[in-house]
């Protein structure tokens, strides 16, 4: 009952090492990560220290070293880091020197952060007595370094509004009252639930009312048929009704409403390994406000056929939010991208702000993931940028850049309102690879900004389309500035062959690439609008998702990526989730 998902990631770590021939000092620093460090300091964290990195306040930290320090405090405490000072190398997705923490004893455990650049990063506490921190360094550009300040830090209670352990003592609880929220035993977003549990609580409506759950929060166990933890919620009194829902792993459940006045949630967890747990929220709404059709956004229902004609049939016109019409700027940048077939590792700059639509998602001012502008409010990107971090306050939205780094006066900065997840998300297959962001101001539109059309049709193999970002690029050409390439489809069948992705690409998914390999989409590119022309629009066909050996969620956490032959990136196809996206931006 181990974690795949972990196995898989060293898996790849592991054959990252044997790839990078050329590059042997990298391959040197992920067998140290692997085998950890002999530079170990363990460190007595139940009082305030401090320590830093090696040589700091003297001279430049060394080349090609590895150092780790565990710290330690009481069971009942987490460990606290306050940064007094940061240096490190600036590079793509902290590729080169980089200090990683984790949420646990071993490299084993959660990655809380990576980090590197010169900004200084906000605070770091861990979700119990452990944390560990490692520093590693290349074979260039030192620079002076970093030094921690560490303290024991004492959780705040958790909320006593709610509906949490009282169903978890062999009883079902009854609820017949709407409340703040119903979460799994001890939930705070950051501790892990215990093992061996088995909670179950039944919510009764008052007579003409139904149950609506909607989910804020979910992380448990992961295994495919969701037998070791779980949610159920089941469309009645009991066990013995219809069951609405299974969940385990990283969910983002949509909105469940029963068909009756009851639902029943069995929380149940096994003896090995636990996360954070569940938050909900729940409420009692009229049985009539059940819509299996287009909800508007005042709540009215129309038919999913009425979406899109012209017509707006919602009276908030909702229906015709995401819609190609006469008047529609979408897709129809002031300057054109250039369409000659360059790959991005490699080095193509694009043509500046020919890609209005294009956005950065950072953290602490770090691009993380490329993202598509689809309204003054919404950007679509790809679920795994969130695996690691979903905490809406730590992520902004930039828009209107062209280089990464420098200051531009075009750029518009948007703190995050919501991440949306696809419900069925499945951060193991990578199934289901797509997300919406909301931000909180509206983006201004002018030549720099600008929304990007949704696709009108299944993309078609053999059709060329152009991916931008600003992810890795292998050492090559224009580190700092947006980059392209333009990139055949490839058809299902050629991507699944054993030889290039081995049934890899489902029913959600297309590949683009060359057979020859060299050019691709790279680290840092993830979540990345694949755009195909139109006429005089621009159309988003797919989200860069993952490949064999480049983009996606088991390469933003390495250091450097070998682009092989018969490996063509995975794009999440936007148009299957069409009137998802539509329900979604008109609902919120």
């Amino acid at each position: 009952m181990g974690d795949s998902g972990t196995e898989m990631r060293v898996i790849y770590i592991l054959a990252i090492a044997s790839c990078l021939q050329i590059r042997g000092d990298d391959a040197l620093r992920i067998r140290r990560f692997v085998d950890n460090s002999q530079n170990r300091q363990t460190l007595d964290a139940t009082a305030v220290g401090t320590f830093s990195s090696p040589n700091y306040g003297n001279a430049l930290y060394p080349a090609n070293t590895t150092y780790t320090w565990l710290l330690i405090t009481d069971p009942r405490q987490h460990v606290h880091l306050h940064f007094s000072n940061f240096s490190l190398e600036t590079s793509p997705g902290c590729a080169h020197d980089q200090v990683r923490i984790y949420d646990g004893p071993s490299h084993l455990s959660r990655v809380l952060k990576v980090l590197c650049g010169h900004v200084l990063p906000s605070d770091v506490v861990s979700t119990s007595s452990t944390l560990l921190v490692l520093f590693l360094s290349n074979g260039a550009n030192e620079d002076t370094g970093f030094s921690v300040i560490f303290s024991p830090y004492t959780p705040p209670l958790p909320p006593t509004e709610g509906y949490k352990d009282d169903g978890c003592h062999g009883n079902t609880q009854v609820i017949t009252s709407s409340a703040t929220f119903l979460s799994s035993p001890g939930y705070d977003g950051h501790s892990y639930y215990d093992n061996n549990i088995q909670c179950s609580w039944l919510i009764q409506a008052p007579a003409g009312m139904i149950v609506r759950l909607k989910f804020q929060d979910f992380f448990t166990e992961k295994i495919a048929d969701c037998s070791y933890d779980y949610l159920a919620v089941y469309n009645g009194g009991d066990s013995s009704a219809p069951r609405l829902a299974q969940f385990c792993g990283l969910q983002f459940p949509d909105d469940i409403f029963s068909s009756g006045d009851r639902v029943l949630l069995k929380f149940v967890s096994d003896p090995d390994l636990t996360r954070t747990g569940f938050n909900l929220t729940f409420d009692f709404v009229p049985a009539s406000n059940k819509c299996t059709m287009f909800r508007c956004g005042d709540g009215s229902c129309i038919l999913e056929q009425m979406v899109c004609n012209r017509l707006a049939e919602c009276p908030d016109r909702t229906d015709e939010l995401l819609c190609d019409t006469n008047n529609s700027t979408c897709g129809m940048p002031t300057v054109s991208p250039s369409v000659a077939s360059h790959r991005i590792v490699g080095g193509r700059e694009a043509t500046p702000h020919s890609h209005p639509w294009i956005v950065s998602l950072q953290i602490n001012s770090s691009h993380i993931c490329g993202g598509a502008i689809l309204t003054d409010h919404w950007v679509l990107t790809a679920a795994h940028c969130f695996e690691a971090n979903r905490h809406t306050p730590e992520w902004t939205v930039v828009a209107g850049k062209h280089s990464k780094d420098k200051y531009e006066q075009s750029a518009q900065v948007r703190q995050v309102e919501r991440i949306a997840v696809y419900s069925t998300y499945d951060y193991l297959s990578t199934t289901d690879d797509i997300a919406l962001v909301k931000v909180t101001a509206p983006f201004t539109f002018n030549a720099y900004v600008g929304t990007v059309c949704l696709p009108t049709r299944e993309p078609v193999p053999g059709e060329y389309g152009i991916v931008a970002g600003w992810g890795e690029i292998m050492g090559t050409c224009c580190p700092d500035v947006l980059k392209q390439t333009t990139l055949p489809i490839v058809d299902r069948a050629t991507c699944n062959q054993p030889d290039h992705l081995g049934n890899q690409v489902t029913r959600d998914m297309f590949c683009a690439g060359y057979e020859e390999g060299g050019q691709d989409a790279c680290q840092g590119d993830s979540g990345g609008p694949f755009v195909i022309q139109d006429g005089d629009r621009w159309r988003i066909a797919g989200i860069t998702s993952f490949g064999s050996l480049c983009a996606g969620m088991y390469w933003t956490e390495v250091f450097s990526l070998c682009v092989s032959a018969k490996s063509p990136g995975v794009y999440t196809n936007v148009y299957d989730y069409l009137a998802w996206i539509r329900q979604k931006v008109a609902m919120d």
